[in-house]
Formats: structure tokens, sequence, C-alpha cells
């Protein structure tokens, strides 16, 4: 893990944004299996840098912290989720497997909003289901 910090905040020093949400992205998605959470800061961190402006992953930085900090932050991985998936939305994203729904849809399962996860499931099995 520090080696991954390190090219993490390498890549943030060096303004390469991409690379940093990719590293933190990955890494963020990955704490449950590790059991180690510090991850999710770093998509906390990158998503405060003034720089970040139109960067293509930011739909995924945002639903990085929803899916992480779901267990201890309900509210706040809920709204990140909703502004990953408003993102989403946008033209200039794309969320073609409908990964932005379905990490949503987990944030609402862990706050006990059953109901509008099934919804975003569902939504999730459509845009599946045509491919």
């Amino acid at each position: 893990m520090n080696n991954l910090w390190s090219a993490f905040a390498w890549a943030v020093a060096g303004v390469e944004l991409e690379t940093a949400a990719r590293i933190a992205i990955d890494c963020a998605l990955s704490v449950h299996y590790l059991q180690r959470f510090e991850p999710t800061s770093w998509s906390e961190t990158l998503l405060e840098h003034p720089n970040i402006g139109d960067l293509s992953t930011l739909p995924d930085l945002h639903l990085s912290v929803a899916a992480v900090a779901q267990n201890e932050q309900g509210d706040d991985a809920l709204r990140h989720g909703e502004i990953g998936l408003a993102l989403a939305g946008d033209s200039r994203f794309e969320d073609p497997r409908g990964v932005a729904r379905a990490m949503v849809a987990t944030a609402l399962l862990f706050s006990g909003q059953f109901a509008r996860a099934a919804d975003q499931l569902r939504l999730v099995f459509e845009v599946q289901s045509r491919d």
C-alpha cells in the first residue's frame, strides 16, 4: 500500500490527475478485500484538487468514495453516489455497463434505502441486458 500511496502522491504533485485518479479509484475499490481503508481518503483528497475540472474519471472518483464510505458515513456515501450518478449521465462521461448505478445501489443498500437501491439495480439490469 505504501508504494501505491507514493505513486498517488507523485501523480498529484506532478498534476498527472488522470493517473492519480486511476490509482485512487482502483485502490478504493479494493479496500474491502484488503481491510485497509486509507485509500478512501485519496479519492476525497483528489476531489478537492483545484484542477479537477473535466477529469474523465470524475464520476468514478465520487463513486469510489460512495462505495467505500458506505460502511461508516452513509449520508456522505450517498451524496458522493448521487453526484457520481449525475456525472455519469453527463455526455462527457460514459457508463456503458451501468457501474455507476450499481455503486450507488450499494450505498443505498447500506443506508437502508432498499426501494431506491432496487430501482437502481433494475436500471443496471436493463442496461446490461441490451448487450
